[in-house]
């Protein structure tokens, strides 16, 4: 991570204005360095991030040269309890000591799904949001072919922000990722499935009237095409999907042929975070309908931006060495809830 560290990192921009916002939120922040071993540092966070440089990092204590990347995340779920979150920020390239790099990739793999899997049984809440930015490197990077000099270069990194995901939701509500200084490239999350709050509305009526809830009817009119179109708001944010995720439509699922969620879109709303627009058939007959918020479980971003040997880093800027096997990982351990949330409301027919 030395290579980060240079002036004009955004790295440090995005550490110190994201967890100085969760100091807010929090009864109290913990600093750590770590590498094969947890080291706790014990000043306040303007220090941490001033402190961040190659010379402070060669002062602290455990393995820097080879690093094992799985036992690192290993401890900091093992060290996230129901009322902890904890960041983790890694440039998350695995390191290959020996032998053919894909094996060595697909092993930490199953590394990390086995870990990631044992926290989810225990823990039905347990989420996991992992950002990858982007900031200036300049330093040596050690690949498979020996060591780069790289000189003011823009290379990825990563943050991971795992807790309970109702607490990651109200964080997300209060402390938007989209926001964080200079911005991230894509998001990956995973949790299981969540209740979410929603109620529906008729897009036609001035005062935004919402359904009738002792008779779960509501008047609908017909737009040019015929077809009947209503407004859903929804809290989506126990879903951990990311915006750009939750506003393709392609990631809503519906049960009925009828039914088609035309729009998303996010909204400023003290119980909602979207507003769904959706349209039904005039020739749709009554019936009970479900949208299925159902994103990719694997992101494609992140095989996108994998590289499977460490070598010629030169002409990978944009990669990471092993990251579609990292995230892969805990990709598995969420392997079965492929559902996020769902929404039903009933079709009736006079």
């Amino acid at each position: 991570m030395d290579g980060y560290m240079c002036e004009g990192s955004e790295l440090k921009d995005a550490v110190y204005d994201y967890i100085s916002s969760l100091n807010s939120y929090a009864s109290s922040t913990n600093l750590f360095y770590i590498n094969s071993q947890v080291v706790p540092f014990h000043e306040e966070i303007q220090t941490f991030i001033r402190d961040l440089n190659p010379t402070s990092f060669r002062t602290v204590s455990g393995n820097r040269t080879n690093s094992d990347l799985a036992d690192m995340l290993q401890k900091v779920i093992a060290g996230t309890d129901k009322n902890t979150v904890s960041v983790f920020v890694s440039d998350c390239i695995l390191d290959v000591p020996q032998g053919d790099a894909r094996d060595y990739f697909v092993n930490r793999q199953i590394d990390l799904k086995n870990a990631f899997l044992k926290k989810v049984v225990h823990d039905k809440n347990f989420g996991v949001e992992i950002l990858q930015l982007e900031s200036r490197f300049s330093g040596k990077y050690y690949g498979t072919d020996g060591v780069t000099p790289l000189n003011n270069v823009k290379r990825p990194y990563y943050m991971w922000v795992v807790g309970d995901k109702n607490i990651l939701a109200y964080l997300n509500r209060h402390i938007s990722l989209s926001k964080i200084k200079h911005g991230y490239l894509n998001m990956a999350s995973f949790t299981t499935p969540s209740e979410v709050s929603y109620d529906c509305f008729n897009r036609y009526m001035k005062d935004g009237k919402k359904i009738n809830q002792n008779k779960k009817q509501m008047e609908l009119k017909s737009d040019r095409s015929g077809d009947f179109v209503f407004v859903i708001k929804a809290d989506l944010y126990p879903t951990l999907v990311d915006d750009k995720t939750l506003t393709n439509t392609e990631n809503f699922k519906v049960s009925n042929n009828f039914v088609k969620v035309d729009h998303v879109e996010k909204i400023e709303d003290e119980l909602y975070s979207h507003l769904i627009t959706v349209s039904i058939s005039d020739r749709a007959k009554a019936s009970g309908v479900v949208i299925d918020l159902t994103p990719e479980q694997l992101p494609s971003w992140v095989k996108k931006s994998n590289d499977d040997t460490g070598s010629n880093i030169k002409t990978k800027l944009s990669k990471t060495s092993g990251i579609q096997y990292i995230i892969g990982g805990v990709s598995d351990a969420y392997n079965e809830y492929k559902s996020r949330t769902k929404i039903k409301f009933t079709i009736t027919k006079n």
